[in-house]
């Protein structure tokens, strides 16, 4: 029984497992907390976010795309792939090697097959010396026929060896399969041992580019309609020119055409496009009646000379205009009577003038009998008076005549040399100032001109004075 007992004392003791009621969470000891925050990972399930908006049946977006049928999906790589495959270099230059040799297996074999003709008619012929006048006929009558068909060589070698083109061989090639490639590097498969196309030939399609005749236009996509979709049309001539009109187009490249007015024509149809206009619509033989109608339109002068008229009368219309600006700016600049400025200058000298010269040199009263004294007394104050009113004229004349040239000045933006602004008062502000700066070129030759007129003032003012002396020295 002690050895049992030592026995079972040996063994370590089992705890009892914690019970767990329905809806208690298990505590974790300090154990299970450290390996939580040593492992980091990912939750296995997202967590349900309760706040979700559920929907109990089938929404009506739902139902239509469920009732939309699903579209076929169409996988690029493989037409990717057989395009890039029928048009690379060495796939072309393999062809190109193909056709070439066979136009040469097809010309050695024609060669052998003519010089085995040649030699087959050679021996066949025989000719009779002895008559030479059949010989003659003969000769005539091949001469004659050679010209109108074709020898029996000719016919043979076109009937056994027909002349192929470029395109009968594109047409009549054997297409070979081409392996595929595999799988690629992200793993889609492609299309394995895929061929090119059967419409993989080369079509050489005309250019109509330069046409202008709108009949041989018209009969050009009527006869190539299978092979021509539409045709470009755009304006011949610019806008301004003299020939312009709405039927005067020519066929162009898409490339080269005018964007802001061009023409499209089909078989059936004809599309007019302008910028900044409605786009107009029409059958081809609704075109070709209007085009019909502006030609009959056309022989009358009326309508033929229209344009260069119009052009013409606005030509006439801008000289006009260009002469009576010219002529108005020339009055504006060397008229001073209508110079806002120097117009009340000249017209109150004129007044003073006009003032002045009703002065009298000397006064002889015919009621008094003057002895020679008294006479030349009279006469000195006479002149006294009159030099006064000369000299009081001649102060108004100047001052009105220095202040019209200075308002001037100051209107075109210089300042006269003898403004209050330059006194010794102001000169230290003067040489501190922006007016310090020089005068660039252009601001000079605008002072010159101007002081070049009021030099021209001054001389008409100077001239109507002399006139008024002249008149008072007369009386």
């Amino acid at each position: 029984m002690s050895q049992k007992n030592s026995f079972h004392g040996d063994l370590p003791k089992l705890q009892p497992l914690p019970v767990i009621l329905p809806g208690q969470v298990r505590e974790m000891n300090k154990e299970e907390k450290l390996k939580a925050r040593l492992y980091s990972y990912a939750p296995l399930t997202a967590p349900i976010n309760p706040r979700a908006l559920k929907f109990k049946g089938v929404t009506q977006c739902q139902a239509r795309k469920l009732t939309k049928p699903i579209e076929r999906r169409v996988e690029p790589l493989p037409s990717l792939q057989k395009y890039q495959e029928t048009h690379q270099p060495e796939f072309l230059q393999k062809k190109e090697l193909e056709r070439l040799e066979k136009l040469r297996k097809l010309k050695e074999e024609a060669e052998k097959a003519l010089k085995r003709m040649k030699k087959q008619q050679r021996q066949s012929l025989t000719v009779d010396v002895d008559s030479l006048q059949d010989l003659t006929a003969l000769k005539k009558s091949s001469s004659t026929t050679s010209e109108v068909e074709p020898s029996v060589v000719e016919k043979f070698y076109r009937q056994t060896f027909p002349i192929v083109t470029y395109e009968d061989m594109c047409l009549t090639q054997v297409e070979e399969p081409i392996v595929g490639r595999g799988k690629s590097k992200m793993g889609k498969i492609h299309t394995f041992q895929s061929t090119p196309s059967t419409d993989n030939t080369i079509k050489f399609i005309p250019s109509f580019a330069g046409l202008d005749d709108m009949d041989l236009i018209v009969k050009t996509v009527l006869e190539n309609r299978n092979r021509i979709a539409c045709l470009y049309l755009t304006p011949k001539v610019p806008k301004d020119s003299v020939d312009y009109h709405y039927y005067n187009l020519k066929v162009a490249e898409y490339k080269d055409v005018n964007r802001k007015d061009y023409l499209s024509m089909s078989y059936k149809f004809v599309t007019r496009i302008r910028y900044g206009m409605q786009m107009e619509n029409m059958t081809l033989e609704q075109w070709t009646q209007e085009v019909d109608i502006f030609r009959r339109l056309r022989v009358y002068n009326t309508f033929r000379l229209h344009r260069k008229w119009k052009a013409f009368n606005v030509w006439l219309k801008n000289m006009q205009s260009l002469k009576t600006n010219l002529c108005k700016k020339f009055l504006n600049e060397h008229l001073f009577m209508l110079n806002h400025t120097l117009r009340p200058a000249i017209v109150t000298v004129v007044g003073l003038c006009l003032t002045t010269r009703q002065l009298e040199m000397y006064v002889v009263d015919d009621r008094v009998c003057y002895t020679l004294d008294s006479f030349l007394d009279t006469q000195k104050a006479q002149l006294r008076e009159v030099k006064t009113r000369l000299d009081r004229f001649r102060d108004l004349v100047a001052n009105t005549v220095y202040h019209a040239c200075r308002s001037c000045l100051i209107e075109a933006g210089f300042l006269p040399d003898d403004d209050p602004l330059f006194s010794a008062n102001n000169i230290d502000f003067v040489e501190g100032s922006e007016e310090d700066e020089p005068m660039v070129y252009t601001m000079q030759a605008n002072k010159r001109a101007i002081c070049k007129r009021l030099t021209n003032y001054i001389t008409i003012v100077a001239y109507v004075e002399i006139v008024l002396l002249s008149s008072i020295s007369l009386l």
